[in-house]
């Protein structure tokens, strides 16, 4: 059965079942279906479920699935299903490749994209996965992969293609879920090849403007470096100065990083204008294709100033409203982009804006 219709609002449920140490003690505490409820009663619609390979791969055997770790997505989809939430079913780590993986250390190629054995692999966990729920979970969707940074989309539109075809093999009905190239940005929708299936929903994230949602960003040299609090609406302030400086000082990587963000922005303004323009290419690739398209995460960091921050929100929930965009906030739970903190705290103004008040 088809998930018909828009996704409506949603939460990630980041750092449970990935971005973790996957320790039974942690997935046991972080989450409860008490958060799914919880969800719920505030009014929300679907639930993303990000899972690393790891949690239901045998180490022992790879490619093979461990029923200790299947069992806890068995937990997750129950409660999604009896709080009443269309769930994502995310796979946020695969054999092969993880987002993180495209950094200055990085210089090789990605093995999901170029090692056949490695392609095989993950193509089998999503076949046991997908044998498993036929005919269980109908009001979830399969999320083939996490922020894929194929250096040749060809490769990807290939591969998810493949995905899509071993997943019918196993269950015709299942509502799936394929995402865009280099950090399922929306701008790369242009490279994505559509695929001949009546039952999919694309997926783009949006982080747009960097330099505003992940500004002191700890795991990335360049916000690190340029250290400044970026504005909404308005200029990342003295950006070319710092990627001059970044360069004059041997920092290759982030003077390249930053001025790359100094030639895109020039003396442009971030405002809810430049917002749309991001969006632009996901609706274009939505009206051409006649296609359902959902974004899978969204957000911005505490570290921005508060107000600001809620300003982003309003404009990008606007933007998404008025489109008809089914969207999943990064996230429901932690630091850096929670709306609950890890001792439960709400951040009510945050949530205010979610729930509506843009």
């Amino acid at each position: 059965m088809a998930l018909q219709g828009k996704l409506g609002r949603g939460f990630n449920v980041g750092g449970w079942l990935s971005q973790s140490d996957l320790s039974v003690q942690h997935m046991r505490h972080f989450l409860t279906e008490a958060d799914f409820r919880q969800m719920a009663e505030w009014g929300f619609a679907n639930v993303r479920i990000p899972f690393d390979y790891e949690l239901i791969e045998d180490p022992s055997a790879p490619g093979r699935c461990s029923e200790s770790g299947l069992a806890w997505l068995d937990t997750a989809l129950a409660w999604a299903e009896d709080a009443g939430l269309t769930a994502v079913l995310d796979m946020h780590k695969a054999p092969g490749f993880v987002f993180t993986m495209m950094t200055r250390e990085f210089h090789g190629e990605i093995p999901l994209l170029s090692d056949p054995a490695v392609q095989q692999r993950w193509l089998d966990l999503w076949r046991r996965v997908t044998q498993r729920y036929r005919g269980r979970f109908r009001q979830t969707a399969f999320e083939l992969l996490n922020e894929i940074t194929a250096p040749d989309p060809e490769s990807w539109n290939v591969l998810a293609a493949r995905a899509v075809e071993t997943i019918r093999e196993a269950d015709t009905d299942r509502t799936i879920v394929v995402g865009t190239n280099m950090w399922n940005q929306a701008a790369t929708f242009a490279d994505l090849r559509p695929i001949d299936d009546d039952n999919l929903i694309y997926t783009f994230h949006f982080y747009d403007p960097i330099m505003f949602t992940h500004q002191r960003a700890r795991w990335m040299p360049e916000m690190v470096y340029y250290n400044r609090t970026v504005p909404y609406p308005g200029r990342p302030p003295e950006l070319r100065e710092a990627a001059n400086r970044a360069a004059a000082e041997g920092n290759d990587f982030v003077a390249e990083r930053l001025a790359k963000q100094a030639d895109f922005y020039g003396d442009r303004a971030h405002d809810r204008d430049m917002l749309a323009e991001f969006v632009a290419p996901a609706l274009k690739f939505r009206d051409y294709n006649d296609v359902e398209i959902y974004c899978g995460e969204f957000g911005v960091i505490h570290l921005a100033p508060a107000e600001d921050r809620l300003r982003w929100l309003r404009d990008t929930l606007g933007l998404f409203e008025a489109e008809e965009i089914g969207w999943s906030v990064w996230t429901y739970k932690g630091k850096g982009f929670g709306t609950v903190d890890k001792e439960g705290n709400v951040d009510s103004d945050m949530l205010a804006v979610l729930r509506g008040d843009w």
